[in-house]
């Protein structure tokens, strides 16, 4: 299964990002980037990894310990749909921005 990545996606783990740039090390950072890689290739080798995430259509995986990955798959086109990251500190009331369909 091949990985796509919505705006969303890409928006989110760039919010991440600049985050950790005013917290973390450079080598920190590129740590992140690297098990977020690993977790992508994991779940395109096996995409019912995560967890079904409150009864939807959508799964959840922790990539490290602040953030998750959240996804969906479509069997038809044999893809894996990135819908976002999101930093679970933050208040969960306002994750269904990154649970766009």
């Amino acid at each position: 299964m091949k990985a796509f990545w919505t705006n969303t996606a890409l928006v989110t783990l760039g919010q991440i990002i600049i985050y950790l740039e005013d917290e973390w090390s450079v080598q920190e950072i590129l740590d992140f980037m690297d098990q977020v890689d690993k977790c992508v290739g994991l779940l395109e080798a096996n995409p019912e990894l995560g967890r079904v995430y409150n009864f939807t259509h959508f799964r959840q995986l922790l990539v490290v310990r602040q953030v998750y990955v959240f996804y969906s798959t479509d069997d038809e086109k044999d893809i894996l749909v990135i819908h976002g990251f999101w930093n679970n500190h933050k208040d969960p009331n306002t994750l269904g921005g990154v649970l766009l369909p």
